[in-house]
């Protein structure tokens, strides 16, 4: 047998025979009924208690029904809680609905009938359960990410040690030993240090991952065109070694985020774009950015692979892979990063691809309004000329 934790109600009725008779009505074991006789006995009732429902009967002396549920709504916890009005006429009820800030309120008229009480009574009841519960399992699950998070950078750090140590000494078995052994033992001994280097990566990619979930945000107004020159010169190597060229049509907007985090998002973009490109085709990609409602949309374009419109949301999540480690290097975790960072800055991500046409990565960030009338940034380039019809065409605002 489950026994419900009681719930608040407070019954405000100026009239002593009346608010038993109301107590009686709503009276149960799952409920915890407090009553007072004015609005000031009522107020203080409602510092430190969150209510399912306040029932305020506007004929109690010396009450101004307006008055009374805006003093109400002036407790915090009480901004949302349901208030069910005792009037006697419409126009008691349109001096009270005609005020700013009432919140949500409804009606019964007097004299009250007990099952239409009864009934909106425990609608709201059963309402603010629900809500509690699913605050509760909201709480419960995000309490389960951190831990799992905080976990996963625990592993992946204190894995890193002993790696290190088998990285060291098959270092050393190469250095000291490689005369005594022969070609199979050599062999093995690259498969070792290839796998080392493997796990090395993946620790690496769960660790940068993991610290999205749990550094702190640093928002601030942040130059895109900035953030581009950034990656850029970091992938320059990455980018001539893959004989590509990536173009940036300006303007780029200032917008709200994390520096650190948007140089990984968009790194992330830029790597993923040089990476998935048929055999023997040079990458070539532009970014630009365009309004898209209340965001600003960054667009990162490519001719590579592209993906079938079913694995849309698959290419997102971690430790996916559409192909194998042997086809296309990586781990599955560079556009899992690509939305945990962009959803942590209060943006969305997306992508419109097809089979062997490229594809185009979106990301929407907020814009620094303050800051939207910056000039446009110059045009970067890096690796040869982009020829304009070797890109997917830009979409259309």
């Amino acid at each position: 047998m489950s026994f419900l934790t009681p719930v608040n109600l407070l019954l405000v009725d100026g009239n002593p025979k009346s608010l038993l008779a109301l107590e009686a009505l709503l009276q149960s074991p799952d409920r915890n009924l407090l009553r007072a006789r004015s609005c000031p006995e009522a107020l203080p009732l409602l510092l430190d208690r969150e209510f399912a429902a306040i029932l305020l009967d506007l004929r109690t002396p010396e009450t101004d029904g307006l008055e009374t549920v805006l003093r109400i709504r002036a407790h915090e916890p009480q901004r949302n809680t349901p208030i069910l009005l005792v009037v006697d006429s419409d126009e008691d009820l349109r001096h009270v609905l005609g005020g700013e800030g009432v919140g949500s309120l409804d009606c019964i008229f007097a004299p009250v009938e007990p099952a239409i009480l009864r009934a909106k009574i425990g609608l709201w009841v059963e309402l603010f359960r629900k809500a509690g519960e699913l605050d509760r399992r909201a709480r419960e699950l995000d309490r389960c990410k951190q831990d799992l998070e905080a976990f996963t950078y625990a592993v992946s750090h204190d894995l890193g040690a002993p790696l290190h140590l088998v990285e060291g000494f098959a270092a050393l078995l190469h250095s000291d030993c490689s005369a005594l052994l022969d070609e199979n033992g050599k062999r093995h001994l690259r498969a070792i240090v290839a796998a080392v280097e493997g796990m090395d990566g993946l620790l690496r990619d769960l660790l940068a991952y993991s610290r999205i979930g749990t550094r702190d945000l640093v928002p601030r107004s942040v130059p895109l065109a900035f953030v581009l020159d950034e990656v850029l010169a970091v992938l320059e190597g990455e980018i001539r070694r893959a004989r590509g060229a990536v173009e940036v049509r300006p303007p780029l907007p200032v917008v709200m985020g994390d520096a650190g985090m948007l140089r990984e998002v968009v790194s992330n973009l830029v790597t993923n774009g040089l990476k998935f490109v048929p055999q023997g085709v040079e990458p070539r990609l532009r970014v630009w950015s365009e309004e898209a409602g209340a965001f600003v949309r960054l667009w990162v374009s490519d001719n590579g692979i592209g993906i079938e419109a079913q694995h849309y949301e698959r290419v997102f999540r971690v430790f996916e892979r559409l192909h194998t480690a042997g086809r296309y290097p990586g781990r599955g975790i560079g556009l899992s990063m690509v939305r945990k960072a962009t959803e942590r800055m209060g943006g969305r991500v997306g992508v419109i691809s097809q089979p062997g046409e490229g594809s185009r990565f979106w990301i929407d960030l907020l814009p620094a309004r303050a800051e939207r009338e910056g000039k446009a940034a110059p045009t970067a380039r890096l690796g040869t000329p982009v020829d304009p019809a070797a890109s997917p065409a830009e979409p259309r605002a």
